[in-house]
């Protein structure tokens, strides 16, 4: 017999409470097992389960051990549904994965138990396999099979192969006692087993009754009143009645369920939830639901309907009377907004929520409407997309705009569908790669019909999307939707683009109220920041979590030279345009005699009134979202003039004058950007976020992205202008030029810089989407241009791991054209 109390002692804090979390995923963890650790989650209502497996390779003498990775999303009914691996993981890249995806998991439903790989493998996995093979049902991609490869190859080295026998060694052989009161409280584990609305009325089943709950308020009054007495009986009448009607309701709904897909379901659920309790070190729970799954085969074999005394089933109903009562979904009751969360973010799609009037201690969603359906994106991303359109209208299609475009259209159609197709049930639901299909093939659609007129009609733009996306879902997702379900989807889609065309119309009168338009250049660079910064954020959160400290500061790292001439340039022509509009102002005073012999004006410090401050670009900061969190950082409105905006306004700036003779740097633009690349480059460079190296190229530093702590944002960069700005300007002189005027002018350039920089690191994260799977991909050679015939053939530069070449000589040959000092300033930033 299995030693209890062995097992127990593993239990994490609060387990026989029914209240805890997932331990931490340690280093310790990674090595508990022989063969590699599976991360497995407990089973949900719809009977999905989640497992995360890091598989140990090459511990054979003299070979490094490296892990693979391999994740699957299965339905214990007989379906694997979705899949993905990655190879060759070191040991700490190993750890990073595995801990990404637990703290993931936080917060909501689920609960992760580690195992054995070649257990979860051998008694779950293969399994699960077999009976999506007897249904019919087969891989959805190449990935997800690629990763069932990988647990087929774990499970040969389980020592179990049958999982009766494997039930008999942990358990204990029948007969065993199965102790229901072990389900009598609340347990976190199954706190999302519970039906949706959707299927009850997809299998007909009769509205729910509201559950037996004693009315304490009510009761406290009649005590109060001195009647305490009839109070209580008339409590205990109703919830007698209540609980009469839940049982009817559950022997009804059980009939109505059943069928041979509920029976594997139901099966599977039981099976997983023992294994789960067996590897958490809970024998005694595990017993219970062994004895549940039993249940179910004998009943299914004598053709019975479901039995609602059974523990999964009984747990299951009630935790549905409960769900669906809290969100006014039994009769007599009134439907609870969707929208109102008690989180800051949506847990779906990770839209922030809107912070408005205090509605007792709830938030609202602008994702989604309130019966839950999808919206074209956040409120946020729909105005962004209108102005977007607006912008493209007025001004026309260019590469910044077709980048915000991309990213708004691919986050905003991800909002929408994958929303609205929970509220569907769920074994309608398309799998996520028949829901990645269908974004695919819809957005570059809708970028094309941007341009399909010389000038942007939204309202043809809107009604050709739609189309786009009928005929996307009828290629790749109606084998699970079914037509209706198509023609429901493109209906309610074309009513959320109706909000767009609302916003669209605003942006069309706020253009109209401007006595000034602002350029091109503000306008690419806002919507850059507007749309594509967060939806950066939340689409590279993951990436750049797995990435390890040295790839994520070689991901940025270098810009062109030519950014840091362009900003010396504007910056001190804009100091020239100054001193000439200072110069004509002066020749319409009329100086005093002792000012024109004494010269007295030479040796001041002019004041520049703030209407000249504001015609300063050089100086401006973008005004940003301050303390509303209703909005993520770095989405700010468009402003009338986006010098009007500046945090200098209203305050008297003081520009010195140019030195006399041509020694100081202030005297000459090259000098200047001479001077400025010589601090930029020195190891007294004051600027905390980017340096150059002696060509002149840029290079981004780690604190662009870090925390006063040193620790790294996992939200990858904020871009905010505003942060990264307000600690240049208010920099002392002499850490720049002891002249107070090329310290000036030093402070607008590197203030230039940022925008110009945040644009770069945009366009950058869109190359590494690109290049996501780059690491299977063929490179070219670094310095002759040569591919790879293979991915891997060429070896990467041993300094900074960016680079690859085909052979020594081309190695050398790039090393002597200036990889060495390039290579040489990455390794230093890095330490």
């Amino acid at each position: 017999m299995v030693n209890m109390a062995c097992l127990h002692s593993s239990l994490p804090d609060g387990y026989e409470q029914g209240s805890y979390q997932t331990p931490e995923f340690t280093e310790e963890t990674l090595f508990m097992y022989e063969h590699g650790v599976a991360c497995v989650s407990n089973v949900d209502g719809r009977g999905n389960v989640s497992i995360y497996a890091m598989i140990k390779r090459g511990e054979k003498k003299n070979s490094k051990l490296v892990f693979d990775y391999a994740n699957i999303l299965g339905f214990v009914g007989g379906e694997i549904r979705d899949g993905f691996c990655n190879t060759n993981l070191k040991e700490s890249e190993a750890l990073r994965f595995m801990q990404t995806h637990l703290d993931l998991s936080k917060g909501r439903t689920v609960r992760m138990v580690f195992a054995p790989v070649e257990e979860v493998s051998a008694m779950f996995v293969l399994p699960l396999r077999v009976k999506s093979l007897q249904n019919g049902v087969d891989f959805t991609d190449p990935s997800t099979e690629t990763a069932f490869e990988y647990f087929k190859q774990a499970a040969k080295l389980c020592p179990y192969q049958k999982l009766e026998d494997f039930f008999d060694f942990k358990l204990g052989k029948a007969p065993r006692k199965a102790d229901r009161s072990k389900f009598s409280g609340h347990r976190a584990e199954l706190e999302s087993w519970w039906l949706e609305r959707s299927e009850l009325s997809y299998y007909d089943c009769p509205p729910p009754p509201q559950p037996p709950i004693l009315n304490l308020t009510k009761l406290n009054e009649k005590r109060k009143e001195g009647r305490f007495v009839s109070g209580f009986m008339e409590q205990a009448s109703q919830w007698r009645k209540k609980q009469e009607n839940s049982e009817a309701w559950k022997k009804v709904t059980v009939q109505r369920l059943t069928d041979s897909q509920n029976y594997d379901r139901f099966c599977g659920m039981a099976i997983l939830q023992a294994l789960w309790y067996i590897w958490i070190g809970d024998p005694e729970r595990a017993v219970v639901m062994v004895e549940a799954w039993q249940d179910f085969e004998r009943d299914r074999e004598a053709g019975r309907f479901l039995d609602a005394n059974n523990i999964v089933l009984e747990e299951l109903l009630d935790l549905t009377l409960g769900n669906l009562s809290s969100k006014g979904m039994c009769i007599g009751q009134t439907k609870v907004d969707s929208r109102l969360t008690l989180k800051k973010m949506c847990e779906t799609c990770l839209s922030p929520v809107f912070l408005g009037p205090d509605r007792n201690g709830f938030h609202v969603l602008t994702c989604i409407d309130k019966d839950a359906n999808g919206e074209f994106g956040c409120k946020n991303t729909r105005v962004n997309i209108a102005k977007l359109l607006f912008a493209i209208h007025k001004y026309g299609m260019n590469s910044d705009f077709e980048t915000s475009a991309t990213h708004s259209f691919h986050e905003a159609l991800h909002t929408f569908l994958e929303h609205s197709f929970s509220v569907l049930y769920w074994r309608i639901k398309p799998t996520n790669p028949m829901t990645a299909d269908a974004e695919n093939e819809a957005v570059p659609k809708f970028m094309e019909f941007l341009t399909v007129d010389e000038k942007l009609d939204v309202s043809k733009w809107v009604n050709s999307s739609t189309d786009a996306l009928r005929e996307a879902l009828v290629n790749h997702c109606s084998k699970k939707l079914g037509k209706e379900n198509v023609e429901k989807m493109t209906e309610l889609f074309r009513s959320k683009l109706d909000k767009i065309l609302i916003e669209y119309s605003k942006a069309e009168r706020e253009s109209a109220k401007r006595c000034k338009e602002p350029n091109l250049k503000d306008v690419r660079i806002n919507l850059l920041r507007k749309t594509v910064a967060p939806t950066m954020s939340q689409q590279f959160k993951r990436k750049w979590r797995l990435m390890s400290i040295a790839k994520r500061k070689r991901v940025l790292l270098v810009a062109d030279s030519q950014r840091v001439r362009e900003a010396c340039n504007e910056s001190y022509k804009q100091m020239e345009k100054i001193d000439e509009e200072e110069r004509i102002k002066k020749l319409k005073e009329t100086p005093t005699v002792d000012q024109v012999v004494n010269g007295d004006q030479g040796k001041e410090l002019c004041t520049i009134p703030s209407s000249i401050v504001e015609r300063c670009d050089g100086l401006e900061i973008t005004d940003c979202e301050e303390n509303n969190p209703g909005m993520p950082m770095g989405q700010n409105e468009f402003s009338d003039d986006s010098d009007s905006d500046d945090s200098l306004a209203g305050i008297d700036v003081q520009f010195p004058e140019k030195c006399s003779g041509d020694s100081c740097p202030c005297t000459d633009s090259c000098k200047f950007w001479q001077h400025l690349v010589s601090i930029l480059v020195s190891d007294k460079n004051p600027i905390p976020y980017f340096k150059c190296i002696n060509d002149g190229d840029l290079i981004l530093r780690g604190k662009l992205w870090e925390d006063q702590e040193g620790h790294f944002f996992d939200d990858v960069i904020t871009l905010n202008e505003e942060f990264i700005g307000g600690a240049v300007l208010p920099m002392e002189d002499e850490v720049f030029s002891q002249c107070p005027r090329l310290a000036l002018i030093c402070k607008m350039a590197c203030h230039r810089l940022i925008p110009m920089l945040l644009m770069g690191v945009i366009h950058q994260f869109g190359e590494l989407e690109k290049r996501e799977n780059i690491k299977y991909e063929c490179q070219a050679c670094q310095c002759c241009g040569q591919v790879e015939d293979e991915p891997g053939d060429f070896k990467r530069c041993g300094g900074c791991k960016s680079v690859v070449y085909c052979g020594r000589k081309c190695q050398a040959q790039d090393w002597k054209a200036g990889h060495k000092q390039k290579c040489q300033e990455l390794e230093k930033d890095e330490v």
